[in-house]
């Protein structure tokens, strides 16, 4: 899946924390006698980690009680928990692939509620709101591509007309995705990504860049949830059944099988 260009600050702190706990670290001395027992891949539970991690922020930013999701929205906080649950499960299984899977499925769920609650938040008493952040559209073709003109950070079209290209470029990846996205437990969360984008557009068009952001972010994030259920689901070294050749969709790989982990070594899933 394609990494987020955007996020919220809160997140992206907590992922570089994440980030930094998993980055290769030079081999230890082999101790002399018989082979050591092979150390795990420093990737391995990462994507359970972030979900985890992206839960327990959304779960504080809702127990502050500012701002109320409505209820649809509501709803997506519950069934992001559920897909934790099941890649929880899976990893204790020793199913590495499907665990991997249900987590960002479930991490990409709770970003879109970071990034939704984060455009509803009221601003910081007694604090000026910084100018608003620049979203520059998509280069041109290289072709057409246009003298460089120096940006100004201060232009507000500029930001919006970028705001508008995102949200046109999430609602043609909806348009583009397998109608498997649209059934099960990926259903809310596409309908939730056209909400979100719908607000999106009366945000940017009414003025307000910021909390146009965050929507058109939450509407990514959303959008993106029943791609990792499908490939969840799909069956070891085969197609994902409805147009493997699809653009960005790769056949999946055999599915690797860790040790079934003892419950005690996983995080408890969020109540």
């Amino acid at each position: 899946m394609q990494n987020k260009l955007l996020v919220p600050g809160s997140i992206a702190i907590l992922l570089g924390l994440t980030l930094g706990l998993a980055r290769p670290q030079p081999p230890a001395p082999r101790p002399a006698g018989p082979a050591a027992p092979a150390a795990p891949e420093p990737m391995e539970g990462m994507p359970m980690n972030q979900a985890y991690d992206m839960l327990l922020l959304t779960s504080v930013w809702l127990g502050s009680g500012q701002p109320k999701l409505p209820a649809e929205e509501a709803q997506l906080f519950v069934q992001a928990k559920e897909l934790y649950r099941t890649a929880y499960q899976a990893d204790k299984e020793g199913q590495a692939r499907r665990a991997d899977e249900m987590a960002m499925a479930s991490a990409e769920a709770a970003q879109g509620l970071l990034c939704f609650l984060q455009a509803y938040t009221p601003a910081v008493e007694g604090l000026p709101t910084p100018r608003t952040l620049l979203v520059p559209p998509a280069p041109p073709p290289p072709n057409d591509r246009p003298k460089a003109q120096p940006q100004d950070r201060n232009n507000e079209r500029a930001s919006a007309e970028g705001i508008r290209e995102m949200i046109r470029r999430t609602r043609d990846s909806l348009k583009m995705r397998s109608e498997d996205n649209a059934k099960g437990q990926g259903r809310p969360f596409r309908e939730a990504s056209r909400r979100a984008l719908d607000q999106a557009q009366k945000a940017v068009d009414a003025g307000q860049a910021r909390q146009a952001l965050q929507l058109a972010l939450a509407a990514d994030a959303w959008s993106q949830v029943g791609e990792h259920l499908m490939m969840a689901d799909v069956k070891p070294g085969v197609g994902n059944g409805n147009g493997a050749n699809r653009p960005g969709i790769s056949p999946a790989p055999a599915d690797s099988q860790r040790a079934p982990r003892a419950p005690e070594r996983s995080p408890a899933p969020p109540r």
